[in-house]
């Protein structure tokens, strides 16, 4: 009897320890991004785009991004598609904002380097949205990898490109 008692209270601990070695793993969500004081900054400022994104509120997502924002579209060979800030605040996010009816965002960090003032945040991404397109209205979901170009400022960390 006393050996079933100390076998059941050894599996009980040893469960125990399991579960409480998972939520504590020292990484950012279910990332395998270190949960570091500076990364933690970076992911929340990740998590507050995500929400703002999501209830499509184009004034908070500017407050996430630096006015030295700058989108190359992903092109080095022409500047025909990059635009800065002021492009973002009044053409791309109003447009996008228009069209787009409802957001679902999930993110999963994949890396952050930070170098002084500077970081990249690589993450991989899906989005679920609700578009109206000539009168009518279509589901769209796309996933892809992306990366952000940071800027730290004295409010926090800044997205300077990769939107």
């Amino acid at each position: 009897m006393q050996a079933k008692r100390l076998l059941a209270r050894v599996l009980l601990a040893a469960a125990a320890l399991v579960i409480l070695s998972r939520c504590g793993s020292g990484m950012l969500g279910d990332s395998k991004v270190p949960d570091t004081e500076e990364n933690r900054a970076i992911y929340k400022l990740m998590l507050e785009y995500k929400d703002a994104l999501q209830r499509r509120d184009a004034d908070r997502i500017l407050t996430l991004v630096s006015r030295d924002y700058l989108e190359n579209g992903s092109t080095t060979d022409s500047d025909t598609d990059d635009y800065g800030y002021q492009e973002l605040a009044d053409e791309v996010l109003p447009r996008l904002l228009n069209n787009v009816k409802a957001i679902q965002f999930e993110f999963r960090p994949q890396g952050i380097n930070v170098v002084g003032e500077r970081a990249q945040v690589q993450f991989e991404y899906t989005t679920h949205f609700l578009y109206s397109e000539g009168g009518r209205e279509n589901w769209h979901t796309k996933s892809d990898l992306n990366q952000w170009e940071l800027v730290r400022t004295p409010d926090g960390w800044r997205i300077v490109s990769g939107l």
